[in-house]
């Protein structure tokens, strides 16, 4: 009876330390790979900000009827296309989510542009007509 109690207090004893052991294993694991969480999101926060993102989120006064979002957008992409009549959409859509429209309108506007005949759009590319 004493011997048996002996070996089950033994194997608490090495259940308790081998518990410690990979319990601290773990932490130190999971202490690593949050540091390289936040290193991966300071990274990603720095490329953002030199884009011309804002760590303040900014609002508009006053959101733009989607026919007057087509006509700014057709303005704008007239004023900064290039000697061939084109300019790289992500400039456009970045131009006006930095101004506070959502990329989501923003698309929308280019793609009623393009059924107006104001714009040709693909993928990478906006081509003025």
């Amino acid at each position: 009876m004493a011997e048996q109690m002996l070996n089950q207090l033994a194997a608490l004893v090495i259940g308790l330390l081998l518990g410690f052991y990979f319990e601290r294993r773990a932490g130190r694991k999971t202490r690593e790979q949050n540091k390289e969480l936040h290193a991966e999101l300071d990274a990603l926060r720095s490329s953002v900000y030199t884009v011309g993102g804002s760590e303040k989120s900014r609002e508009r006064e006053s959101p733009l009827a989607p026919e007057k979002l087509v006509s700014e957008v057709v303005k704008y992409a007239k004023a900064i296309q290039d000697a061939e009549g084109r300019l790289r959409k992500s400039l456009l859509i970045e131009h006006f989510t930095s101004s506070g429209y959502l990329p989501g309108s923003v698309n929308q506007a280019l793609d009623l542009a393009q059924e107006s005949g104001a714009l040709s759009v693909n993928e990478m590319w906006v081509i003025i007509r």
